[in-house]
């Protein structure tokens, strides 16, 4: 991601691998699919 120009697909990209990365957790503060759908 270093170096390119922010653009749709270059966020798009990110959305993807931060989905990837993530492991949350149901709680008070929201769902876990609640949680994911706020990333990209």
């Amino acid at each position: 991601m270093l170096g390119k120009k922010v653009n749709v697909g270059v966020i798009r990209e990110a959305g993807k691998i931060a989905q990837a990365e993530i492991s949350p957790i149901s709680d008070v503060r929201g769902s876990v699919d609640y949680k994911r759908w706020l990333l990209p």
